[in-house]
């Protein structure tokens, strides 16, 4: 007999809403980033691209969990990962993960003045926000300010406002406030530039909930992250699709070979019961569940390395054209090891796993 537990419902399936905004954000970001718009953005000093962030503050995803009173919806987690699925389908350069995990941060946490001045701001797409969560180079509270650095963070240089893990919990700081420094840092991934934050007792406004919502911050990013991870290699999916339908050797189709479609069928089976492991952990955080964490990290953790498997796939597929700088598959070739790394490899999160039940 099957559990009535939706969680273990075969049937279970998003609403008819997050389906709506999942067919809506598809057609506004892939017709909003042509490959040849993507290529533009990763030759460019930087990530900005002002018409896709107009689009998802017009759709409404930039504050989908703020609270209604503050220009948001009112959404969960499982909302912001449709969410993020969609933006890593379209490859959305800027740091879309770190600006929504910081006005969750501020909606849970931040106080009556905060909430008032910040979240309509960054719901409307009107100033930029991000999140400096690092493990060991962790900022710490002094007598006057935060101090300390975050070597990496994901759109630090656009944003206005970081919200900074310390050893107490979450902090908000003001980007241009004194003794906050910032700098650019190589990545591979141009579509989502990073850089390392420097504080040097900064102004900052600690958040309530301490390190309870500084670890649902990180379990949340791992979701998101892992959403990013499984659009991108839907993404891959495609153009690997599309190549073998329109590609001619040997005066055929290379869809029409069987090794091709042995290829293309693998990876479909690889990728698309993979949706249900962020569904599951974004349900899991939603209602406060104690297994959130773990799942969170499990889903970050395979839907990451799928990603890498994906691209490489997709590379294959294209050929030589898949080696290009200006090919289809690049945005996404350089997207993945960024998703792999970022909050936790999947070394250390299935550690994380093993440890939170108990296998160590």
């Amino acid at each position: 007999m099957l559990s009535a537990d939706p969680e273990l419902d075969p049937e279970f399936d998003l609403d008819g809403t997050r389906h709506d905004l999942q067919a809506l954000l598809r057609t506004a970001l892939t017709a909003a980033l042509p490959l040849t718009r993507l290529t533009e953005i990763m030759d460019a000093e930087s990530d900005e691209d002002p018409a896709s962030w107009r689009r998802l503050a017009d759709i409404g995803v930039l504050g989908l969990s703020a609270p209604s009173e503050h220009g948001g919806a009112g959404e969960g987690i499982l909302t912001l990962a449709v969410a993020a699925e969609e933006v890593g389908y379209a490859a959305v350069p800027g740091a879309y993960i770190g600006h929504v995990l910081a006005v969750l941060a501020l909606g849970e946490g931040g106080d009556d003045d905060q909430r008032r001045h910040w979240l309509p701001l960054l719901a409307g797409g009107h100033r930029h926000a991000t999140v400096a969560l690092s493990g060991h180079d962790t900022p710490e509270r002094t007598v006057r300010g935060l101090s300390g650095t975050v070597p990496v963070v994901p759109g630090i240089a656009g944003a206005d406002l970081v919200v900074v893990s310390t050893a107490e919990g979450l902090s908000a700081v003001p980007v241009a406030a004194p003794g906050v420094s910032t700098r650019p840092v190589a990545g591979i991934d141009r579509t989502r530039r990073l850089g390392s934050l420097t504080l040097e007792n900064a102004a900052h406004t600690p958040l309530a909930g301490g390190r309870v919502l500084a670890r649902r911050v990180l379990d949340a990013a791992r979701v998101l992250v892992a959403a990013d991870a499984h659009g991108g290699a839907r993404r891959c999916l495609d153009l690997g699709l599309a190549h073998a339908r329109e590609r001619v050797q040997f005066g055929k189709r290379i869809g029409d070979f069987q090794a091709v479609r042995h290829q293309l069928a693998d990876l479909a089976t690889l990728i698309e019961p993979g949706r249900g492991l962020f569904w599951l952990a974004a349900r899991r955080l939603d209602a406060r569940d104690e297994r959130g964490g773990t799942s969170a990290a499990a889903a970050k953790a395979h839907l990451t390395e799928v990603f890498i498997a994906a691209a490489r796939h997709c590379v294959r597929l294209h050929g030589a054209l898949g080696y290009t700088w200006d090919g289809p598959v690049n945005p996404w070739v350089k997207r993945a090891p960024l998703d792999h790394s970022l909050y936790g490899t999947p070394r250390s999160l299935r550690a994380v796993v093993a440890a939170d039940l108990g296998w160590g």
